[in-house]
C-alpha cells in the first residue's frame, strides 16, 4: 500500500492544474446552469425578484420554466386561486366598550397588477391586506355602532356589516384586488362573554 506525500500530490496538482482548472470551471458552469432554470408550481403564477427587492414586470405562467440569473435573482410564487383569510381584532365601539370583530373575506389577485400587489403588501398580499384595510374600516365602522346594537342581530348589525363590506371592496378595487362575492363573512363578539353562550 503506497502512502502518498504531501509533496505527491502537490506535484500532482502542478502537472494537472490545466485539467483541475477545466473541471473547476465545468462543475460552477454546471451548478449555475441548473440554478438558473426554475419551474413555477402548479396553481401560481411567478414573479423575478432579484437581491434588492426589485421586481422584473414580467409575470409568468404556471408550470413555465424560467431562466433566472443565478445566486441573484429569486422566483416568487404566488397563488392565482382565491384564497381565504381570516380576520380577527377587537375595536372600541361608540359605547366605549370592546368588540370582536371575526371576519372572513376570499380574495385574489388581479394576474396583471401582480408585480404592484407583490410590492405593496409581499407574497402574503390577502392578509397583509386585511391587516391595512381591514383594521381602518372596522375601527371606523365600530366607532357608529354601540356594542349591544353590534352584537345582536337587528337593523344596526346588518348596516354595520354592509358598510364593512362596500368599503373592502372599494380598498380593494383601489389596491387592484379581488374580494369574492358571497364569501364574506363578518360577525361581532362581545370579547368578555364565554364561547359557549354562541
Amino acid at each position: 500500500m503506497a502512502i502518498i506525500s504531501i509533496p505527491g500530490i502537490w506535484n500532482w496538482a502542478k502537472i494537472n492544474r490545466r485539467n483541475l482548472a477545466m473541471l473547476s470551471v465545468t462543475a460552477l458552469c454546471g451548478t449555475a446552469s441548473l440554478a438558473a432554470l426554475k419551474l413555477i408550481p402548479g396553481g401560481h403564477v411567478g414573479l423575478v425578484v432579484d437581491r434588492l427587492g426589485n421586481v422584473q414586470p414580467w409575470v409568468f405562467e404556471s408550470k413555465q420554466l424560467v431562466i433566472i440569473v443565478p445566486f441573484w435573482q429569486k422566483i416568487v410564487s404566488m397563488r392565482t386561486m382565491p384564497v381565504r383569510k381570516r380576520f380577527i381584532k377587537e375595536f372600541t365601539s361608540a359605547d366605549g366598550k370592546q368588540v370582536e370583530v371575526r371576519l372572513v373575506v376570499s380574495m385574489e389577485a388581479k394576474m396583471h397588477y401582480l408585480p404592484e400587489t407583490y410590492v405593496k403588501f409581499g407574497k402574503d398580499f390577502s392578509r397583509a391586506f386585511l391587516e391595512r384595510e381591514a383594521s381602518l374600516d372596522c375601527e371606523e365602522v365600530c366607532k357608529r355602532y354601540k356594542a349591544a346594537d353590534l352584537i345582536n342581530d337587528g337593523p344596526s348589525y346588518e348596516q354595520a356589516c354592509t358598510e364593512i363590506a362596500l368599503r373592502l371592496d372599494d380598498a380593494a378595487a383601489f389596491q387592484k384586488l379581488k374580494i369574492v362575492r358571497g364569501e364574506t363573512s363578518i360577525v361581532f363578539v362581545d370579547p368578555s362573554a364565554d364561547e359557549d353562550d354562541f
